[in-house]
Formats: C-alpha cells, sequence, structure tokens
C-alpha cells in the first residue's frame, strides 16, 4: 500500500481515508487576513485669506441688499424721493425714519387742508373797505341772515334773539 498521499489538484481538498495519519492541506491553511483599510483622503486644504475676503464680501453683499430692501418697503409715491436719496447715501430705514414720517403724513394734512377749503369755498372773499371797487357793502348782512337761518334751521331761534339784541 502506498502511504505516500496523493497530491490532489489545486483548488481541491484530499478526503483522509481510514487510518490515513497524514493531515490535509486545507487544515494547515491559515484563516485568510482581513482587507487592508482604504487608504486615508487627502486633508482639505488650509483656508487662505482669499477664501475669508470672499465670504466677508459676501456678507457685505448681503447686508447691502437687506438694507436696499428695507427701505424699499417705505416706498410710496409721497417717500419716493427720501427712499431714491437713502439708498444713495447709504442710510438705513433708522437714519431716515423722522422724514418718512412726515413725508407720510403730509399728504393726511394736504387732504384735510382741501376738504377745509372745500366747505369754506361757498363763503366768498370780500373787501372790508366800503365803497371799494367791486365791493359788496352788502357781505356781512348776507352773512348775519346765513348764521340766523341756519340757526333757525337748528331750533335756536331764542339763543339767536338774545345775542342779537
Amino acid at each position: 500500500m502506498n502511504t505516500q498521499p496523493t497530491a490532489a489538484p489545486a483548488g481541491t481538498e484530499q478526503t483522509p481515508e481510514p487510518g490515513d495519519t497524514t493531515t490535509t492541506t486545507a487544515a494547515t491553511e491559515q484563516p485568510p487576513k482581513p482587507p487592508k483599510p482604504a487608504p486615508k483622503p487627502p486633508p482639505p486644504p488650509p483656508v487662505t485669506s482669499t477664501a475669508a475676503e470672499q465670504s466677508d464680501y459676501d456678507k457685505g453683499i448681503a447686508a447691502e441688499r437687506t438694507r436696499i430692501a428695507a427701505l424699499q418697503k417705505y416706498d410710496k409715491p409721497s417717500t419716493h424721493a427720501i427712499i431714491v436719496q437713502a439708498i444713495a447715501d447709504g442710510k438705513t430705514v433708522a437714519d431716515v425714519t423722522d422724514e418718512l414720517f412726515a413725508a407720510l403724513e403730509k399728504p393726511v394734512q394736504q387732504s384735510a387742508r382741501h376738504a377745509d377749503a372745500q366747505n369754506l369755498s361757498m363763503i366768498r372773499g370780500s373787501d372790508t373797505t366800503p365803497g371799494a371797487e367791486g365791493a359788496d357793502d352788502n357781505f356781512s348782512a348776507l352773512l348775519v341772515n346765513a348764521v340766523k337761518s341756519q340757526l333757525k334751521a337748528r331750533g335756536q331761534s331764542a339763543v339767536l334773539r338774545q345775542s342779537l339784541n
């Protein structure tokens, strides 16, 4: 009998025969080693001053856009000139607040003046100089009669009699 093991083709295992004292080649092999870790990525390049300046530049642009947007919220026909000047001068809303409120109130005051003028337009202007050219000497009499008629309409004729006597 042949006591020497026969070589098996590569990649196959030998099965031991009964009474064979030799060990198989698969039993003598060591387990496979774990794979090597991937190489570390290179560190990021250091931040240079140009990148820091660029971010400051971007911050400046964002701040300027925010300032202009805040001013444009108040852009109305009555405040347009103030807003355009503030944008050109680099002012903020806080810098022009007083001017903005004055300009926003001006149309309200102007409309109140127009309402007053419309109410008073029924009273014609007069020259108080008696006998002046084109002067109506009866204007004061017309005014007194108009007041009397208004008071009568309100039912205050008794008060009128007392004040005129």
